[in-house]
C-alpha cells in the first residue's frame, strides 16, 4: 500500500498524455482490486478518483477503446462503493458510465464487449429497482439482458447464456413479486427451468446453485400470489439442493443466508395453512411440469406451454417485458 500511495501522487516525466491516463488506469486498477479484496471504503474512493482522473487525460476521439475501458471500470468501482444515502446516485452515475461505454464498444466492431457492458448495465438497473422498489429500473435491466443475449448465445458462449439468462429470471422475479404478476413469476420459473437443462451440477456448481437460489425464490413468491402451497414446496426444494452445494464448498455465509429462506418459507407456509388460505391443488399453469414442482428446473412444461425449447422461453420472456 505504501507503494499505491507514492504512485498515486507521483509525477512520471517524459509520458505522453495517453500514456499518463494508462499509467492512472493502472494504478486504479490495483487501488480497486485493494479495496475490494479488504472491503474498504477508503481505497474503493481513491481507486474512483484515478479513473475519473484517466478520463480527463484520455482522447475519446482518438483513443475509444482506452476511453471506454476506463468507464467500465469507473462503473464497477462506483458499484462497489456505492451505499447509504448516496447509492442510487453512485448506482445512477455507473449506468451512465456503461452508456458511454457501449458507444466506444460498438457492437458490430466489439461485440462481446458490448455484450458484456450490456449484462453489466442490466445488473445495474437491477439494483436500482431493488433499492429504490421501483420498477421502471427492472424493465430496463430486463431489456439490457436481453441485448446481451443477442451475442451471447446458447451455442458459442454457453455459460455466459445462462448466466445473462439467469439474470434475467431474476429481474422478472423481482418485478412479478412487486406487481404481483402471476405471468411474470411464470416467465421466471421457466427461464429458470431453461437454464438448469444446460447446467451441470458438477461442473458448473456454482452458476447450478445461483439458479436454484433464483427458482427458489421465483417460487415462493408465485406461491404467495396463487395461495399453492405445491409452489412453497418446490421452492423448499429448490433452496435445500443450493444448500447442499455451498455446504459442500465450505461457504458457511450463503448456507446461513439459505437456511434463512428456508426459515421464512416454511414460517410463511405454517401461517397460510393456519389461516387455511392455500388451494389443496397443484397448480398447472405454473409448475406444470416435473421441472418447476421438484425445484430441479426440468422442461418447465407449464410456463412454456408443452416441450418449448430455450428459444420459445427466451421469446416468452420478452414479450414479457414488453408488455
Amino acid at each position: 500500500t505504501p507503494v499505491l500511495e507514492r504512485y498515486q501522487t507521483a509525477t512520471i516525466p517524459g509520458l505522453s498524455p495517453r500514456q499518463w491516463a494508462r499509467t492512472q488506469l493502472c494504478i486504479g486498477h490495483a487501488t480497486a482490486s485493494l479495496g475490494s479484496l479488504l472491503n474498504n471504503a477508503e481505497w474503493l474512493t481513491k481507486s474512483i478518483a484515478l479513473y475519473r482522473r484517466a478520463l480527463q487525460g484520455i482522447d475519446r476521439a482518438h483513443g475509444p477503446e482506452d476511453w471506454g475501458i476506463a468507464q467500465i471500470h469507473l462503473a464497477n468501482a462506483l458499484t462497489a462503493m456505492a451505499s447509504g444515502s448516496t447509492e442510487m446516485e453512485m448506482l445512477n452515475e455507473a449506468v451512465q458510465c456503461c452508456r458511454f461505454a457501449l458507444e466506444a464498444f460498438p457492437r458490430d466492431q466489439y461485440a462481446l464487449d458490448w455484450a458484456g457492458t450490456q449484462n453489466r448495465l442490466g445488473l445495474l438497473h437491477h439494483r436500482r429497482g431493488v433499492v429504490s422498489g421501483e420498477t421502471g429500473p427492472l424493465s430496463e435491466a430486463i431489456v439490457a439482458f436481453q441485448a446481451a443475449l443477442q451475442e451471447f448465445t446458447k451455442t458459442k458462449w454457453p455459460t455466459r447464456w445462462a448466466e445473462v439468462l439467469n439474470n434475467m429470471a431474476r429481474s422478472m422475479q423481482v418485478q412479478g413479486e412487486f406487481t404481483r404478476s402471476k405471468q411474470l413469476l411464470d416467465q421466471a420459473v421457466a427461464i429458470c427451468g431453461v437454464v438448469m437443462k444446460v447446467l451441470s451440477r458438477d461442473k458448473q456448481k456454482i452458476l447450478w446453485a445461483a439458479t436454484q437460489i433464483n427458482l427458489g425464490t421465483t417460487l415462493f413468491a408465485l406461491g404467495k400470489v396463487t395461495f399453492d402451497n405445491s409452489h412453497l414446496a418446490a421452492a423448499e426444494t429448490a433452496f435445500r439442493d443450493a444448500i447442499e452445494i455451498y455446504k459442500a464448498g465450505g461457504d458457511t455465509r450463503m448456507v446461513q443466508g439459505l437456511e434463512m429462506h428456508l426459515f421464512r418459507l416454511q414460517r410463511f407456509a405454517d401461517s397460510r395453512s393456519k389461516s387455511g388460505d392455500a388451494k389443496g391443488g397443484e397448480s398447472k399453469s405454473a409448475d406444470g411440469g416435473k421441472g418447476a414442482s421438484d425445484g430441479k428446473g426440468g422442461d418447465a412444461k407449464g410456463a412454456t406451454g408443452g416441450k418449448a425449447g430455450e428459444e420459445k422461453a427466451a421469446d416468452a420472456a420478452a414479450r414479457a417485458a414488453k408488455a
